[in-house]
């Protein structure tokens, strides 16, 4: 995972970027989520089987390749061939920012291994050896940062009264208390117990992710 709650917070704080263009913001938290998406399911696979979880969940191929990036966009302006709106146009680069951006922050921590130019066997990036309490310290960064990107898409909602959505609101507001109790619940473990089973910390937040998209997907209007 490559900080997806950080990103998404970043990029909704500087949403004034991007409100002009219609879909944008959305077409790059849509991006920002992409490239994990075979995380994401291997992760879900893992906690409801309660099998071990191996380090190499981490590793990136196919879904951080620049190859795959350029197939997607090439795709994209097919699409605005056959269609000519613009929009798609539009939707196609926030894909590409949003992506982009996942695996440039990923080729930086390096928690896995990264094939970047993937189905190629070349440029293949190592990855850092980190401690495993490390890495419990990036998710619980993680829970602090879903916690914000929710704060902020309770604004955007009480800020845009037309298109608002009052059962969105309640669902953010659910998702901070869940993310409250895992950031003080890891943070003790991590602190006085010097560990935390992997498989649950990373189910939890894969389990909060999930949470996240959908309800990001119910409120696509406010993009």
């Amino acid at each position: 995972m490559s900080l997806i709650g950080l990103q998404t917070y970043i990029f909704l704080k500087f949403n004034f970027f991007f409100n002009k263009k219609k879909f944008l913001l959305s077409a790059i938290i849509l991006g920002l989520l992409l490239p994990e998406i075979d995380s994401i399911f291997l992760s879900i696979y893992y906690f409801i089987t309660s099998s071990k979880i191996d380090t190499s969940i981490f590793d990136k191929n196919f879904t951080h390749s620049f190859i795959t990036l350029s197939i997607i966009y090439l795709m994209f302006l097919i699409f605005y061939e056959i269609k000519k709106k613009i929009h798609i146009v539009n939707f196609a680069r926030g894909v590409m920012i949003g992506m982009t951006s996942n695996i440039i922050l990923d080729i930086i921590l390096r928690i896995g291994n990264i094939n970047i130019f993937w189905p190629l066997p070349i440029a293949i990036i190592n990855k850092v050896n980190y401690s495993i309490l490390f890495i419990h310290h990036i998710f619980i960064l993680e829970f602090l940062f879903i916690r914000l990107a929710s704060y902020e898409l309770i604004n955007k909602n009480l800020n845009n009264p037309i298109d608002s959505s009052p059962e969105c609101v309640k669902h953010y507001s659910i998702l901070m208390k869940i993310q409250f109790i895992f950031i003080i619940l890891f943070s003790i473990l991590a602190v006085f117990m010097k560990f935390i089973v992997l498989e649950t910390i990373i189910g939890l937040y894969t389990l909060s992710l999930v949470y996240f998209i959908w309800i990001l997907f119910k409120n696509r209007k406010i993009f």
